[in-house]
């Protein structure tokens, strides 16, 4: 036991309180218990645990703060007027995106044309976008000979099927592109991606409704063709042939006829 003489000033009072002693009971002095010393002021106190190990207690005073007393718990910062600023002109792109994407595709053509775009009947025409189309021939080939090399073959189990169309423009003038998608039941094709094109087959044809000939002079007339690869067993099934002819014009639609039937697309019923 410490002597009870007051210590000198500016030290520190050591209070060695051997276990179990001096307490009710014979319980052990708890870690943090202050010891008040010289009119109140509390000290670093020091208690013999285990072996005789001194461990330093908390006491009210001292510079050690307890775990997990006094520490706020973490909060989310608010949102500056700024970063506000930011996620609105944010949507706002996103959305003027979106609106400009469904303003070109309806006006176009190019999207929900199978519901939308008008089914033409065999040996009628359809005029639209200063050019007149009408289907022409359907030829299914189960290899293309070229010239030099081997012949070109589809997939096992495919046919090459090559389709025509006649048309006519307004005026050599005239400027268009135009696209062929073939339709079967429920399910349709795009030009096939081969080392042969329709020509090989169909000679007299051009591969888009141009205002030259293959000789490269104008012309408001002629037949294009493109070259499609499908299994064998949906011959049976092909029904039309989707054109669908791209100007410049179709872009600046107001918005009055925005959702008015497509007047550049269309489907032409193949002959059987």
């Amino acid at each position: 036991m410490s002597p009870a003489f007051p210590p000198p000033d500016g030290e520190p009072v050591r209070a060695d309180v051997p276990m179990g002693a001096g307490v009710p009971g014979g319980a052990s002095v708890p870690g943090g218990v202050g010891v008040p010393v010289r009119d109140g002021v509390s000290v670093d106190a020091r208690v013999l645990v285990g072996d005789g190990v001194p461990e330093t207690v908390g006491v009210p005073g001292s510079d050690e703060v307890p775990q997990g007393a006094g520490v706020p718990e973490p909060t989310e910062a608010p949102i500056t007027p700024r970063t506000r600023r930011w996620l609105i002109a944010g949507w706002v792109s996103v959305l003027a995106a979106a609106l400009v994407w469904c303003v070109v595709n309806v006006t176009t053509g190019v999207s929900w044309q199978a519901w939308r775009a008008p089914t033409i009947p065999v040996e009628q025409s359809w005029q639209a976008g200063a050019v007149t189309l009408t289907a022409g021939e359907v030829m299914t080939r189960t290899a293309i000979p070229k010239t030099y090399g081997d012949p070109v073959t589809p997939a096992p189990g495919a046919v090459f099927v090559v389709v025509t169309v006649d048309y006519t423009l307004d005026s050599p003038d005239v400027s268009r592109t135009c696209g062929m998608t073939l339709l079967g039941r429920d399910r349709e094709w795009s030009p096939a991606i081969v080392a042969a094109a329709a020509q090989d087959i169909a000679p007299d044809t051009v591969s888009n409704c141009s205002n030259t000939n293959l000789k490269g002079d104008p012309t408001a007339a002629g037949t294009m063709a493109a070259l499609f690869e499908v299994p064998a067993d949906a011959v049976d099934e092909l029904r039309a042939v989707r054109v669908t002819v791209f100007t410049f014009d179709t872009l600046t639609m107001s918005f009055t006829h925005l959702f008015d039937q497509p007047s550049l697309t269309a489907n032409l019923a193949l002959p059987r």
